[in-house]
């Protein structure tokens, strides 16, 4: 038969040019309410107006982003060109934050005088930068430019009071959908009456709440929910019973795969499952209603994220660290080749390795500052200078100042949200600087003395030379990702032949250069009034520098030889004194849900957990030591003069959420009341576990 003679289908009435405009139209069939939110939106449009930034506000799972999605629309229908950004896909940098404005108006082709709105997702993430914002770049737009920003806290007082933003920023605090609203949705959802009723007493108008319980109930109407509890606190149980009724296994592992990744692109998804083609499951996470989109790609909500990674976690460890090990590969393989945003894959990396088993312990308020890397500017440099003399002494300086003389890019600095400086750090491309200035300092000389013994013509030679927190140095901080993401940047470009860094030589950065595989550079110990430091390094001459950061996933997890730190004890301490026993229950709660880094713990050799377990096996010690924790904590959540307390330790340590802001919203707490219920949680378990181990020894003897 003649192929010409074969009659092709031919579709009639097509509706839909794409799935993209028939996934965002079931969409916007599913979006309920916000009629008032809408109209603040048409009176920003609004060309006599003089409305400019409307700014939403509300707590994780409130339908922010699916606000947005219908402003989209909304702006759209109104001749409006729109530009989506979501934080999550942008370093909090200025620069970072003004390129991908500039670059997403270059990709649709709008000027920046002419008329558009911007619409900027989970800006939480970017408060660092609000006084920059409000007080440099959007003096700078045009006044045609209008601009949504949405996050989970609102904006500062100074902004809300200034009187020049007195009818130009308009704040709205989002809020539940009421019964009507709920039931509404639920309905267009194509449940039954029962369920739609079950839906709305279990859900509270809670949106991220109600769109799980659908997806739930459509694949298994006989779940039974609890009614009249706290959505976010059934959010985990709710997961799991809808990951029960996906008997798809590729599905399941898709929306693992979904919720281990900071975003999931469709090609990274097939490079993190076995299927040859990915498309049909990359769709089929896009139509899931908890399911958000950005610019990089598919991410779920964070409450829900948290609890896909602790279901996988508990289910099936091995796929954890297998997905975890195949992306953070295919990552690797975008940096080597250079393609691609270089910044957005090394935050990428760093998100994979979240799981990393560093001693540090629950933050303290000094440590939860907010900041962002910027440009040095000449008024930073007495900052600078001073900073640098109290910790490391003045004759520091002069090589501080010639080194970035003779090479000022090299130079970052990390600001508060105040855009004052809260650190720095000089990340010296050493085999450009002149021999000169290289000779006037000792750590420089002596690093590159040894890269010449192994080549005489290396290439390219890093060394992170001077780094710093304005109060704690070189000890573990927040600032330390805004650090080492240049680091872990600049090892990307072929070529590089050396790495190194300037760091403190104490037990702390011992145990990470170990973990880490770093080398330490015999005879760079010097003392330093903050302490003694060294230079730990890395030779690529042997190998690329990519090829070892592809081991670094599997150091993080401990698949490669590890070992567990313990903090040095004083040697005159035959048993648990008070402290060290105080210290033991705090870190054991820290390291409650990776029971694997328990094992140097010292309390599983104390009395009371020896007497629970009924023998010394450290397996069996173990599993009595967090079964005391856990005992605790369910006494605390029955009894409700102590509730809080209870419930700011289960979000804070026994299902920890990945920051302390997110525990603290997961418990349905403001920030601070959760800080100190925490806090009093933890005394409180010190406090009974050391009774009981009194008494414990008193049998004993």
């Amino acid at each position: 038969m003649d192929a010409s003679s074969l009659k092709q289908p031919v579709f009639t009435n097509k509706k839909y040019s794409s799935l993209a405009s028939r996934l965002a139209e079931a969409r916007r069939r599913l979006f309920v309410g916000r009629q008032s939110e809408k109209n603040l939106f048409r009176n920003l449009l609004d060309p006599d107006g003089d409305l400019r930034v409307l700014y939403i506000d509300g707590a994780g799972g409130l339908g922010k982003s699916t606000l947005l999605r219908e402003y989209a629309s909304l702006a759209g229908e109104s001749g409006y060109p729109v530009i989506q950004l979501d934080a999550r896909s942008i370093a909090a940098m200025p620069d970072a934050l003004a390129q991908a404005i500039d670059q997403a108006r270059n990709t649709s082709k709008i000027g920046e005088d002419a008329a558009h709105v911007i619409l900027l997702d989970t800006f939480e993430l970017l408060t660092p930068l609000e006084v920059w914002l409000r007080e440099q770049w959007l003096p700078q737009q045009s006044d045609e430019m209008r601009m949504v920003i949405a996050g989970r806290t609102p904006p500062s007082t100074a902004w809300r009071t200034d009187p020049a933003w007195a009818t130009g920023l308009q704040c709205h605090k989002l809020d539940y959908l009421n019964e009507e609203q709920t039931r509404d949705y639920l309905t267009r959802r194509n449940l039954p009456t029962t369920m739609v009723e079950q839906g709305t007493d279990f859900a509270r108008g809670h949106p991220l709440a109600l769109a799980l319980f659908a997806e739930t109930v459509s694949r298994g109407p006989d779940n039974p929910l609890a009614a009249n509890t706290a959505s976010n606190a059934l959010l985990p149980e709710l997961t799991a019973s809808l990951l029960d009724h996906i008997e798809d296994e590729a599905q399941r592992n898709a929306l693992y795969a979904c919720a281990i990744v900071r975003s999931m692109s469709e090609p990274l998804l097939s490079g993190m499952l076995p299927q040859n083609n990915c498309r049909p499951l990359f769709t089929w996470l896009h139509n899931l209603s908890f399911i958000e989109t950005g610019p990089n790609g598919l991410f779920p909500h964070d409450l829900i994220r948290e609890a896909l990674v602790a279901d996988i976690k508990q289910r099936n460890p091995d796929l954890y660290h297998q997905l975890g090990e195949r992306a953070y590969t295919w990552l690797i393989e975008r940096m080597e080749s250079g393609k691609g945003d270089a910044m957005g894959y090394g935050l990428d990396t760093l998100f994979l390795l979240r799981d990393m088993d560093v001693p540090w312990h629950i933050p303290t308020p000094s440590n939860e500052e907010l900041a962002y890397v910027d440009r040095a500017r000449k008024r930073d440099m007495l900052q600078i200078e001073a900073m640098l003399a109290r910790h490391e002494g003045a004759s520091e300086v002069p090589i501080l100042q010639a080194f970035v003389s003779a090479q000022p890019e090299a130079l970052r600095v990390i600001r508060d949200n105040n855009q004052q400086v809260l650190g720095f750090y000089l990340l010296l491309a050493l085999h450009k600087l002149p021999s000169e200035v290289i000779k006037i300092d000792p750590v420089s000389t002596a690093f590159m003395a040894h890269c010449r013994t192994i080549s005489d013509n290396p290439g390219r030679i890093s060394l992170l030379r001077f780094w710093m927190h304005r109060d704690q140095h070189m000890a573990l901080s927040n600032i330390l990702t805004l650090v080492f993401v240049p680091l872990l940047l600049d090892m990307a470009p072929p070529g590089q032949a050396f790495s190194g860094i300037h760091q403190l030589d104490d037990p702390v950065w011992k145990y990470v250069g170990e973990m880490f595989g770093n080398q330490r550079l015999a005879g760079s110990e010097r003392t330093l009034p903050a302490g003694p430091t060294a230079i730990a390094f890395q030779d690529y001459t042997q190998r690329r520098a990519l090829d070892w950061l592809r081991s670094i996933y599997r150091r993080v997890q401990s698949l490669l030889t590890g070992r567990v730190y313990v903090e040095p004890e004083p040697e005159a301490a035959p048993t648990l004194d008070k402290a060290r026993f105080e210290q033991g229950v705090r870190d054991a709660l820290k390291q409650y849900h990776r029971p694997h880094r328990l094992d140097g713990n010292p309390l599983l050799g104390s009395q009371v957990v020896i007497r629970r377990a009924g023998n010394t096996d450290r397996a069996a010690c173990l599993t009595a030591l967090r079964a005391l924790i856990q005992e605790i904590q369910e006494e605390l959540s029955a009894n409700p003069r102590t509730e809080p307390m209870g419930r700011a330790l289960r979000r804070g340590y026994l299902v920890p959420a990945p920051s302390q802001r997110l525990a603290a919203e997961a418990a349905h707490m403001a920030y601070g009341s959760f800080r100190r219920h925490l806090a009093e949680a933890v005394k409180l378990v010190q406090t009974r576990l050391w009774l009981a181990e009194k008494e414990a020894q008193k049998s004993v003897s």
